[in-house]
């Protein structure tokens, strides 16, 4: 089961770098951090917690799934995050820097 969850949090983490930055008010430049976390059969899976973490700043950024499984990390600033998934009786997965 731990295994199982583990390698679909893997393939939601990798879907949220896909966002593309967005270009916000004085030229700064920001993105959002999204998508869905699903089981092998396709079934929600709520309340797993995110953070990202900004590697250069430290600042972090978090969310937790919704019933429908998805999740959403508005107006992140551009750069490298660290995103860690976290579900209570699982392991934590953490993506590399």
């Amino acid at each position: 089961m731990v295994r199982r969850l583990l390698s679909v949090v893997l393939a939601a983490a990798f879907v949220a770098f896909a966002a593309a930055p967005a270009f916000a008010q004085g030229g700064s430049t920001s993105s959002s951090i999204s998508g869905t976390v699903l089981d092998t059969s396709g079934g929600a899976i709520p309340g797993v917690s995110l953070e990202a973490k900004n590697v250069a700043t430290g600042n972090v950024f978090t969310a937790v799934t919704g019933t429908n499984g998805t999740f959403n990390i508005p107006a992140v600033p551009s750069g490298t995050y660290t995103v860690t998934v976290t579900l209570v009786g699982f392991n934590q997965w953490k993506s590399a820097e």
